[in-house]
Formats: structure tokens, sequence, C-alpha cells
């Protein structure tokens, strides 16, 4: 006769760092150089930098909505707007635009994202409301060049890629699915190869995402 047991789950307490009581808090990424945690509070427009060397927090305020955040230099962050792409100096806050992404007349905007290994940002977008479909994923080259990944994506969220580059997962949530693809770093294509993970239905659906 053979048994099994589950695993046992060690139980991780959740500790209070700062009270930012964002609208819709998201995309926290840790800035290597800086020693600091970034995320962005979509609906607050703001972007937020935590120190926790000094438990202090800088926050930058901007005229739209910001979704996503990703470290460039050890001064500058790169942003995604609700409808562009923009580097922030960190020292005085000044801006400069990288790209456009297009937001069909106001009826859409960018939602998650994070570089890939060869440096590209990767940037998805949502419709107002979330109707089917209306999102797009899209590459955007240091130089500024904007290319379609993949279309009629509903909510654009989670990229991350495996430490050997040869994969890429992407969230698209309603789905509750994660989805993993083909990756070449030399030119950034991608291939869909499967599903990695499906979640069952009451347990959530997938949304921000990380890899170890």
């Amino acid at each position: 006769m053979t048994t099994s047991c589950s695993p046992k789950v060690e139980m991780i307490p959740a500790e209070l760092a700062y009270q930012a009581e964002a609208t819709t808090g998201e995309g926290s990424i840790w800035h290597p150089e800086r020693h600091t945690l970034f995320w962005v509070d979509i609906e607050g427009q703001t972007l937020y930098e935590y120190h926790p060397d000094t438990k202090e927090c800088s926050s930058w305020k901007f005229d739209r909505m910001v979704s996503t955040v990703v470290p460039e230099t050890d001064s500058t962050v790169i942003i995604a707007l609700q409808n562009e792409i923009v580097r922030v100096n960190l020292h005085d806050g000044h801006t400069t635009s990288v790209a456009p992404i297009p937001d069909e007349n106001g009826k859409v905007r960018c939602n998650d994202g994070k570089c890939d290994p060869a440096g590209h940002l990767w940037v998805g977008t949502m419709g107002f409301g979330a109707p089917k479909g209306a999102g797009t994923l899209y590459t955007v080259s240091p130089a500024g060049t904007v290319t379609t990944k993949l279309k009629k994506v509903t909510i654009s969220n989670g990229i991350v890629w495996s430490s050997n580059k040869k994969f890429m997962y992407y969230n698209d949530t309603p789905t509750g699915k994660i989805a993993r693809y083909r990756y070449d770093a030399d030119n950034g294509d991608i291939l869909f190869d499967g599903i990695a993970v499906t979640l069952p239905g009451g347990t959530g659906v997938p949304d921000g995402m990380a890899i170890d």
C-alpha cells in the first residue's frame, strides 16, 4: 500500500512597508542600481520609488495614467503612460518621449510591461472596460520602433522570460491561463508553444508575474 501526503506550505507573513493609499497599485519592480522599489498607481497617475534603507518614498505625478515602470540606468526609468512610452530623469523629473503607442482614439490604454533579455520593452494594451480582444502586445526598441507582436488581447499582463532565454510566459488575464511562447533572443520573435498553467475556476485569474 502506498500513501501520499500534500507538501507542507510555508506561510510567509506580510509586513506593511509603506502606506501609499494607491487607487490601482501595480507593476512593482526592484531597481538593482538604486537599490529601491518602484511601482505605479495607474489611475492615480503616479510613479513611486521606495527607499528601504530610509523607509522614505519619492513620487512623480503625470497628466495621464501610468501603468508600467522598468529600470534603465542609475538615474532613469522607462514608463508606459496611457498612450506613450516615456523616459523619466529621476534627478529632476524631466521626461522625454520614446515612442507613441496607438490608443485607438482614446479607446485603449497601456497596461503591464517588461524588458526582455535583449533590452526591448514589451508592453500591452487593453480597452477601457476591458472589451474582449481590444488590446495588443507590442515591443518597443531602444530606438523607439514599435512592433506589433500579438493582436486581439483583452487584458495584457505578466510578461517574463526563462533564465535560458528560450521561453516567454504571458498572461491575457480573462483566459485564466498562462501561455508559453518560444522566444528568439536574437530577433525577438515568439512562437506559441502551448499553455503552461491553467488556473482552476474559482481560484482567481493571472495578473502580474515574476520568475525567480
